[in-house]
C-alpha cells in the first residue's frame, strides 16, 4: 500500500499568500524554512522571519489554512 503525502509548500502556501509559487520562492527568506525544519528556530521565529523583506502575516491563519 502506498502512502500519499501532500507538501503544503507547493500549493497551499502560495494560495494563502495570494502569490504564485515562483513569487513565493522569490519572496521567502533564503534559510528560514531550513532553520525551522532543523529545529534551529521556533515556529514563531519562522513566522517572523519567513519573508526576506520582513513583512508579517498571521501564522495561526496559515496553519489553519494548511490543515483545512
Amino acid at each position: 500500500m502506498d502512502t500519499i503525502v501532500s507538501d503544503p509548500f507547493f500549493e497551499h502556501m502560495p494560495r494563502f499568500f495570494n502569490l504564485t509559487f515562483k513569487e513565493l520562492l522569490a519572496a521567502k527568506h533564503p534559510t528560514a524554512w531550513v532553520e525551522f525544519e532543523n529545529d534551529q528556530i521556533t515556529q514563531q521565529q519562522l513566522f517572523n522571519k519567513f519573508f526576506a523583506d520582513g513583512r508579517q502575516f498571521d501564522g495561526e491563519a496559515l496553519i489553519d489554512h494548511m490543515v483545512h
